[in-house]
Formats: C-alpha cells, structure tokens, sequence
C-alpha cells in the first residue's frame, strides 16, 4: 500500500506540474496567464522547486580554463512566478498585474563564469627576481561572447557583468566568478528551441539549450 501511494503521490506531483507549464512560451501575458502565474509561485512545494530547476542548466567542469557553470533563463512568465514566490501570501494577482505591466516583456539570460585553479582571479608567479603579483582585470566577463541563437541570432539590449564574492584590499583584488546578465525583447523571442553559446578566451565552445515549445 505503501509503494501505491508514493506512486499515486508522484504522479498527481506530475500532473499538476504539467497543468501549470502546459503550453509554450508566449508574449504578451494576458491577465489570465499572470494570474496563473502568481497562483503558481505561491505554491512553495516540490512542484514549484520542479518548475524553477527546469530554467536552469548546469554545465559540467571543463578539463583546464575558466568554468561557464550556469546558464539561466528567464521568460516573462517566471518571472511573475518568482515574484510571487518572493513576496508575502497577500501578494494578489490584481498586484502581480500591476507590478508586471510597469516593465517591458523581456527574456533574461545569465551566464555564470566560475575561477578555477588555472584560471584564477589572483596569483603569484615565481620569478628569478622573485615573486610577481597579478591580478585580472574586473571585467574580464567581457572577453567571453555570449551568442543567443534561434533560426537567427538574438540581439541583446542590455549586457551588464557583476563579479561574485570580491575580496581583497587597496592592492589588490580577488573574486569567484562573475555573473554576466543579458536582456532582450520577449517579442522577438519565439516559440523555439533557443541556444546559449559561450565562447572563452582560452578556445572552448559552450552550448546549453532552452526549447521554449516546452516553457512558459
């Protein structure tokens, strides 16, 4: 009985998943889709942990040279999703439309780029007339090209980098990794598998990709 109804649990976990991201991605939002929405990010259960996990992909460690970690993506619908998951129980639909219709529709895209152990941020070399400091520059992000691809390639209109967990002092600098954020124009988005490929400065070719078929 016991087995039964783990089953029983895991498929109803399923269904009402499929119920609240059946369809594909679509712009703009009506205000049945908004209200959906923040319904949904009340939830705080595995099935919204499900819904969340399925935005972001996690990429494996490469052999040598910096890690591209993370690639996130973000539609117009999860956001309000996110929005609501954030915010207090009173947090209405009615409210969720009023903050949504504030700002354009947009995709947002991050990119995380770990240091690694030969790709550091901070490092000393040892040198016959002694050890020498050096530190990358704080936006080395930007000699990594982030392309966003359908039947085209997207074009971005913002592209801004922060760099995670800076430490050091007035000499110098020291930091984790950066996350690279690039927003574009969801009405230029279509209902499409869409690509995210990174290019390192050290050669490697990161691919990841988002089917916005499947995706609100």
């Amino acid at each position: 009985m016991k087995k039964y109804g783990r089953f029983h649990a895991v498929l109803l976990a399923a269904l009402i998943f499929s119920a609240f991201v059946a369809g594909a991605f679509d712009t703009p939002l009506d205000s049945n889709a908004i209200r959906d929405a923040c319904i949904f990010g009340h939830r705080h259960d595995a099935v919204l942990d499900e819904f969340f996990a399925s935005y972001i992909h996690s990429l494996p460690m490469p052999k040598t040279g910096p890690h591209v970690a993370r690639v996130e993506l973000e539609t117009p619908y999860s956001q309000i999703v996110h929005r609501a998951f954030q915010a207090p129980v009173e947090y209405t639909p009615r409210q969720a439309e009023e903050d949504f219709r504030k700002q354009p529709e947009e995709i947002v895209i991050r990119v995380q780029i770990d240091m690694t152990d030969d790709y550091p941020a901070f490092w000393i070399e040892k040198t016959p007339h002694g050890d020498v400091a050096h530190q990358r520059e704080a936006d080395f992000w930007r000699k990594f090209t982030i392309r966003v691809l359908q039947d085209r390639e997207l074009k971005s209109k913002t592209l801004r980098g922060q760099n995670n967990n800076m430490t050091g002092s007035r000499h110098f600098n020291s930091f984790e990794g950066a996350e690279v954020r690039l927003t574009f124009d969801a009405a230029k988005v279509a209902s499409a598998p869409l690509v995210v490929e990174v290019l390192t400065p050290d050669g490697q070719d990161v691919q990841t990709e988002f089917d916005l078929n499947r995706m609100r």
